[in-house]
């Protein structure tokens, strides 16, 4: 299993942009975790269509020229440090 990190500059609304996108694409969402850090979103997802996920991505969550972390192995426990501010 694989887990989406979407690190962005926080905002209201975040969590259901993403999952209003993911859900017009056809994709469920398995399990989410939000939290905001130093000013930054930090969403971790596990979704049933993973390849699928992350080519939804909008132009608007890849930062200001570098894109964020958006995929890693899942681990037993959320580890920030593999997380970029973007």
């Amino acid at each position: 299993m694989k887990q989406i990190t979407i690190v962005t500059e926080s905002r209201r609304g975040l969590t259901a942009d993403i999952a209003g996108l993911l859900a017009e694409e056809g994709i469920n969402i398995e399990t989410l975790d939000a939290e905001e850090v130093e000013g930054a979103d930090v969403v971790t997802l596990t979704v049933d269509r993973y390849n699928r996920a992350l080519a939804a991505r909008p132009a608007s969550f890849s930062g200001q020229g570098a894109p964020p972390v958006w995929e890693r192995p899942a681990a037993s426990s959320f580890s920030s440090s593999s997380c970029a501010a973007a």
